[in-house]
């Protein structure tokens, strides 16, 4: 008993004096003015950073088992050049620290809590970062020799720090870019993020950024395993923002080298709209949206990402991807695919109807360019921004008015060089097949490549460019081309190549004719469709032209238009170089035309051709004047043998000599040669000329009849 009520009474002693040591300890801490370290602090920043730290309020302290120092109006100069006097300023810093653990060194704070934080961060019109601390003054020599001084012999280290719990109360983050004046807020109502070294880091942010809501919620392994580079570190996030929801789930094998990653990601939402403030963008109402998939490391600055799935609206996507930083630039390697890809709904509608006679409103008188082909400098320098392998197949790609089906890209972008050996699509019943090779060589674009278009729905695709239904019918088409230049103009100046055409069956929409202006409307009228009854469209037998380039100068080998009244002849030159047209249409009235229809021009006025000059911005369609007396003349040598029956024959009966243009023309298409409308593939003489000679040696057949006839 004795023995018992010694331990009690030395255990109530010590408890005693430990209470009136703690009350001791807690006296003197009361009575301590912490106001007289602030010199000293200020002094350690401003020598670490070279800006000063001001702390204006008194630094106060809560007496407890968690003692707690707070301090108010605490604020951190800005660079020089900054925008505003402060980086950053806080209303008040409060810091809750464990009481027993400082009697072992050990700094344990409970609770770190900034209040109203205001946080500029900015660069200047350099680029630099008003965070690139400049070194403090120069440390003295025994200050550097204590820090090259080893372990053993220092007289003491770091105290260990804990921070258990961060919170942020109404926190201001602002970003301003100062080479391109964007600026970004980041409004933080509450930040808490706790640390524990069992359960690890848990943490949840509710804020704004420019004004959309946000909240961010996640947490992670033990912190012994982030240590650990041998040991999967877990970790999971969830944030939603402007209706979008992310998650990320994954782990981290080797936390500090950054290895070891595996991460499955997904992004979901109800629709895009909900989306356009943090965009900045007006994004189009297609209904919901989502993207996920897993990314893995596969090896130092090289990821992968599989099971790639994405929808958005009506289109889906699916795949794999790949990166890698190690090399020069970039490299990466896509392989995708889709069943749906519907692109209308970013893509601009341009099928607005023409309405004739309705008069535009009067705007600001804008100058009209005299050149039609850019003069801008082409992005060569996009070229070498990344290396990129890829294949992509679609089953369907939605356009405005058209639709594609089984697409297949393959291309590879390699130190500047676009490669594009395939590039096949299906048009309705039609096929495309284009390859392409773009190589980037300073500021100059050597290109080069091929198409074929066989019976695309030339209504269609129109109708994608903006002019719906213009022309209907299907398209044959050869492209070979090959320039070299910084721009379109110059690759155009020095173009090599030819183009090949036909369409058969066609339909041209008479309203479009309007768009051509007053004398291109007339003439191109008078020369397709000289009937005088109105009609919505001109039905076109043929369509045919071959233009062979060469060093910028096209010939027109071929150029056929033939519908039901008429045939059109095109020869002549188009000069890319100055963009300047010399080109001749002839028109050929065609056999038995005059039956039961109704003219709105005379028949000399539908035998005259034309002469289209000017240039591509300008163009002028007139009458070609050195033909027309030709033309005349055939009509005057009827009328005077038999009247004006005779001026009709001869203006008409003799005009179009070959009875099948569609067939000779693409004849002559194929092979590159000159087609005249006459029926001789390779003649280079003009129609006009060969109806006047017809017209003399009629004349001459007359006279020697008249010869005759008088000499009995």
């Amino acid at each position: 008993m004795a023995k018992g009520r010694v331990i009690k009474w030395s255990l109530g002693i010590l408890a005693v004096l430990v209470v009136i040591c703690l009350g001791a300890v807690a006296y003197v801490l009361s009575t301590m003015d912490f106001n007289t370290f602030k010199p000293e602090i200020e002094k350690a920043v401003l020598d670490a950073t070279g800006r000063k730290l001001t702390m204006a309020g008194d630094v106060k302290l809560k007496i407890g088992f968690s003692p707690a120092l707070s301090v108010e109006n605490v604020s951190f100069a800005n660079a020089e050049w900054g925008s505003r006097p402060n980086l950053a300023s806080i209303k008040r810093l409060d810091v809750q620290v464990a009481f027993f653990p400082l009697f072992s060194g050990d700094v344990q704070i409970k609770r770190l809590i900034l209040l109203e934080p205001d946080i500029l961060l900015e660069t200047n019109k350099k680029g630099v970062s008003n965070v690139a601390f400049e070194t403090g003054k120069q440390e003295s020599k025994s200050a550097r020799d204590k820090k090259t001084k080893p372990e053993s012999e220092k007289s003491g280290a770091m105290p260990e720090i804990q921070v258990d719990k961060l919170v942020l109360k109404d926190a201001q983050i602002t970003y301003k870019d100062g080479k391109t004046g964007a600026s970004h807020q980041l409004a933080l109502a509450n930040v808490e993020a706790g640390l524990d070294k069992k359960e690890g880091l848990k943490f949840s942010v509710q804020g704004t950024y420019n004004d959309q809501p946000f909240q961010v919620e996640g947490d992670s392994g033990q912190i012994a395993q982030a240590l650990n580079p041998n040991e999967p570190w877990p970790f999971q996030i969830e944030a939603q923002a402007g209706g979008a929801t992310v998650s990320l789930e994954g782990s981290v094998k080797d936390l500090a080298g950054g290895t070891g990653l595996e991460l499955l990601f997904s992004v979901f939402g109800k629709n895009l709209t909900d989306l356009n403030t943090l965009a900045g963008a007006e994004l189009p109402d297609i209904g919901k949206y989502s993207l996920s998939g897993k990314i893995m490391d596969t090896g130092p600055k090289a990821f992968h990402i599989s099971d790639l799935k994405g929808e958005l609206g009506e289109s889906d996507l699916s795949g794999a991807a790949s990166l890698d930083i190690n090399g020069k630039r970039p490299f990466v390697n896509l392989s995708l695919a889709s069943k749906t890809l519907d692109l209308r709904p970013f893509l601009p509608n341009k099928s607005v109807p023409i309405e004739k006679g309705q008069p535009k409103a009067e705007t600001e008188p804008k100058q009209k360019s005299e050149r039609v082909l850019p003069d801008d400098p082409l992005p060569t320098d996009l070229f070498f921004l990344a290396d990129c392998k890829a294949d992509i197949r679609a089953e369907t790609i939605q356009l405005q008015g058209y639709a594609l089906t089984n697409l297949l890209v393959d291309l590879i972008l390699k130190n500047g060089v676009l490669d594009v050996p395939t590039l096949k699509a299906t048009g309705g019943e039609g096929t495309l097949d284009l390859a392409l090779k773009a190589a980037a060589l300073g500021k100059n674009m050597d290109l080069e490549g091929k198409a074929t278009l066989d019976q695309l729905n030339l209504g269609g695709l129109l109708g994608f460019m903006g002019i719906t239904e213009a022309f209907k019918g299907d398209l044959d088409l050869g492209l070979d081309f090959k320039g070299k230049g910084a721009t379109v103009r110059e690759i155009m100046a020095g173009l090599d190549g030819f183009l090949s055409l036909s369409v058969k069956d066609g339909k041209l929409l008479n309203k479009y004719l309007d768009l051509l202006g007053g004398d291109l409307t007339s003439g191109v009228m008078r020369m397709i469709n000289p009937a005088a009854e109105k009609k919505d469209y001109t039905k076109v037998n043929c369509l045919i032209a071959r233009l062979n380039v060469e060093n910028g100068l096209t010939d027109t080998k071929v150029m056929v238009m033939d519908t039901e009244y008429m045939s059109i002849i095109g020869q002549g030159t188009i000069d890319f170089k100055t963009e300047k047209l010399n080109m001749s249409l002839d028109p050929m009235p065609k056999k038995g035309m005059l039956s039961g229809v109704n003219l709105s021009f005379s028949l000399s006025e539908l035998a005259q051709p034309f002469a289209l000059g000017g240039t591509l911005a300008a163009p002028k369609l007139v009458i070609d004047r050195t033909k027309a007396a030709l033309t005349l003349g055939k009509g005057v040598g009827g009328a005077l043998l038999f009247g004006p029956a005779g001026a009709a024959a001869a203006l008409l009966g003799g005009s179009q000599t070959d009875e099948n243009p569609c067939e000779s023309a693409v004849a002559a298409a194929e092979k590159g040669v000159k087609y005249d409308g006459s029926g001789s593939k390779g003649s280079e003489q003009g129609v006009a000329e060969k109806a006047a000679d017809s017209v003399v040696d009629g004349l001459k057949g007359v006279g020697k009849g008249f010869k005759d006839m008088f000499s009995q």
